[in-house]
């Protein structure tokens, strides 16, 4: 009001008798501007004796007014239209959505587990098939025997292909390392023997791919951590040479 009173230069006392004087109807609750048009604004100007050009400067003062009102009722219209659409959490709602993700994850989390073993045990004992058809195949190519073998005597430390011109299970002259397999993943465990029981720690394929040194098929077993015998993985060895995965559910495993 000041910015548009004192260019005026009117006495102090004829501008605070105009303030006093002007008086708008305040009535109205709703500060919007669609509520306005139903309860106009009332304005009036009594007694302004004295102030000179009073018409002026009350039509100046009422066009500022109007615009502020006009610019401050959309304001609060607007901004009370946004708040009413914006809504927090309350804390039982919080609490009530974290007991219920909690009784989902604990009863996914078995399922996963289970999944993660099974995935784990399939690609341990592909992965025991493919090296045995390796050595298989290397045996046909170079025309000579071909081993796969322990490390350490120990097929959870892993396993080694290599050709083995003297079929002595270990490198030396002319034999070639192949390929190398790694540890069995924790809590897994592998176990080898023939059919009739005998222990093994090494497979051997002549020039023709079939098995030799044994007039037995092979028989490997691969327990999970869980030591379900219906969970485990076998892998058999024909005489033929070729190997094969079998599910422990139908021929559960056996220590």
């Amino acid at each position: 009001l000041e910015s548009v009173l004192q260019p005026s230069q009117m006495s102090q006392d004829c501008c605070n008798t105009l303030l006093a004087m002007v008086q708008f109807d305040t009535s109205a609750t709703n500060p919007c501007p669609m509520a306005a048009k139903a309860a106009p604004k009332k304005n009036s100007v009594r007694g302004f004796a004295g102030c000179g050009d009073t018409d002026g400067i009350f039509n100046q003062y009422q066009r500022a007014f109007q615009g502020s009102q006009s610019t401050l009722g959309r304001y609060m219209c607007t901004n009370d239209n946004q708040n009413r659409g914006v809504r927090g959490f309350s804390l039982i709602e919080l609490l009530f959505t974290v007991a219920i993700a909690a009784i989902l994850i604990g009863l996914a989390a078995p399922s996963f587990r289970e999944y993660s073993q099974n995935a784990a045990a399939a690609a341990q004992s592909n992965q025991m098939v493919a090296d045995m058809g390796l050595a298989r195949m290397e045996a046909v190519k170079v025309g000579g025997p071909v081993r796969i073998s322990a490390r350490g005597g120990d097929w959870n430390e892993g396993w080694e292909v290599a050709t083995d011109r003297d079929r002595n299970g270990a490198l030396n002259g002319s034999d070639q390392l192949l390929r190398e397999s790694p540890k069995v993943k924790q809590g897994f465990e592998w176990l080898a023997a023939t059919d009739g029981g005998t222990p093994l720690q090494h497979v051997f394929f002549d020039s023709s791919g079939y098995l030799t040194g044994t007039n037995e098929g092979l028989m490997f077993q691969l327990f999970t951590p869980d030591n379900d015998p219906q969970k485990c993985k076998r892998v058999a060895v024909g005489l033929s040479g070729r190997a094969e995965s079998r599910k422990g559910k139908n021929n559960p495993c056996a220590r």
